[in-house]
């Protein structure tokens, strides 16, 4: 603390409020007052980091995500899925529905005994939400208040990789212990709506984006995007 230097800014601050300063004016700065202020700046230019411990790594990968007319959850650790679910929407704006379905994924990794999650969410605001746990819609803050106590790491994803996509359109859930890699994602040409209709039967089965790295190739297990 510098009891001298914080009297002095919260005798200034009073004053411009009471406009009986202008935030050009000099104003009067006691020794003991600049004494603290020069340590604080000698302080900073050293540039001292602390070194924290290490962070407990994620227990588990969550991806997330809701159509117009399913939401879905795939839990994934040690590169499988332990976790799967999908169901009907509940008619909400696709933000509540996709904050809805990231939390109750989120409430069952901690069933299942996780303490820190990544959570992979291709909705940006849905993203931003629970990264920040709050938000300015009242539904989905009273759904953030409630969100089980799990640390939560968030990481935006384009829809054209997000793992849980294709069980919102008609896809079957996939089997339990399933590799990671043996999972599907739409072909990034498909795009308009008629053809997403009619996905679970035209989509091509183009392998995903390689999650031990998030890059195209991966070093550890040679898979490629394009396999």
């Amino acid at each position: 603390m510098q009891p001298h230097l914080m009297s002095v800014l919260g005798d200034t601050m009073r004053k411009i409020a009471l406009r009986q300063l202008k935030w050009d004016d000099e104003c009067h700065v006691t020794a003991d007052a600049l004494k603290e202020l020069r340590s604080v700046v000698t302080h900073i230019g050293e540039n001292a980091w602390i070194q924290w411990k290490d962070q407990k790594p994620q227990d588990m990968d969550i991806w997330a995500d809701a159509s117009d007319t399913h939401a879905a959850y795939l839990i994934i650790k040690n590169h499988e899925v332990i976790a799967a679910l999908v169901r009907e929407t509940r008619g909400e704006h696709i933000f509540l529905e996709e904050l809805s379905i990231a939390l109750d994924a989120v409430a069952e990794a901690h069933r299942l005994g996780a303490e820190r999650v990544r959570l992979f969410e291709d909705n940006a605001a849905a993203a931003g939400s629970i990264e920040k746990n709050v938000s300015t819609n009242f539904v989905a803050n009273t759904r953030l208040r409630a969100r089980a106590p799990v640390q939560v790491d968030v990481t935006w994803v384009s829809t054209t990789v997000m793992l849980a996509d294709p069980y919102t359109r008609g896809v079957p859930l996939p089997a339990l212990r399933s590799a990671t890699h043996d999972l599907v994602v739409y072909n990034a040409a498909v795009k308009n709506q008629e053809l997403r209709a009619q996905a679970h039967h035209t989509f091509t089965q183009k392998r995903l984006m390689c999650v031990c790295e998030g890059v195209n190739t991966c070093p550890k297990c040679e898979f490629t995007e394009n396999i």
